[in-house]
């Protein structure tokens, strides 16, 4: 999605404003910045904003929303960067998810692309901090902990999703249902739940330092401040 397209979904989602009730806007606004006229937003506020209501929209519309968390295992001594991670998550959506979840390869025709999820996918940071595993150690025969670290960049996608394929995802709800599988080697943690609109809020909270986020089907929204 170009710049120019970009600024006509922001101005359209401006537009459903009037169609969402007031009391979510207003914890919507809270979230961003408490106190501030939504007039005043920075750039990345109003986009963020934004979301929130075509999220929204989506949701008026009849899919159920859904929130994806995976992070993904580091590899020697490479500190992975923003390509990386979208290439990671391009690849599980495209080669992995989507074909689960519509039922073939074949997910490109206009009938299928109907009924595919919508998905917005947010590059996110976070502190190296460690999961931990009991495993086995044969020396001293009893278990152990045994730590392991995240890379730092990871994902946060909302899946908007049609009543045709909505019983598959619900079957993919929980705890690491997408780590340590054939859907994805390169996960360390998932972490997929229902959500409501206000969620993308949260989702997209890193999108003034990585402006550039996934978009399905077929595209990469590329805005710039």
């Amino acid at each position: 999605m170009l710049n120019s397209q970009y600024a006509e979904y922001v101005k359209q989602s401006e537009a459903a404003k009037n169609k969402i009730p007031q009391h979510l806007l207003q914890n919507w606004q809270n979230y961003i910045a408490k106190d501030v006229d939504p007039v005043n937003y920075t750039k990345h506020q109003k986009n963020i904003y934004a979301l929130a209501m075509k999220m929204y929209e989506m949701e008026q519309g009849g899919r159920s929303l859904f929130h994806l968390t995976v992070t993904y295992k580091p590899y020697g001594d490479r500190v992975y960067s923003e390509r990386d991670v979208n290439t990671f998550f391009i690849n599980f959506y495209t080669k992995k998810l989507l074909p689960y979840v519509m039922g073939t390869k074949n997910y490109h025709t206009n009938v299928k692309k109907a009924i595919q999820p919508i998905c917005y996918c947010f590059i996110d940071e976070h502190e190296n901090t460690p999961t931990k595993k009991l495993v086995p150690n044969f020396a001293t025969l009893s278990l152990e902990y045994q730590y392991n670290f995240a890379e730092r960049l990871h994902h946060h996608a909302i899946l908007a999703v049609s009543p045709e394929t909505l019983p598959i995802m619900q079957s993919l709800v929980g705890i690491n249902s997408f780590a340590n599988t054939n859907f994805s080697p390169i996960f360390m943690t998932s972490d997929l739940k229902q959500c409501d609109a206000g969620r993308i809020l949260y989702a997209s909270k890193m999108l003034y330092k990585y402006p550039d986020f996934l978009s399905f089907p077929d595209s990469l929204v590329r805005h710039r401040n």
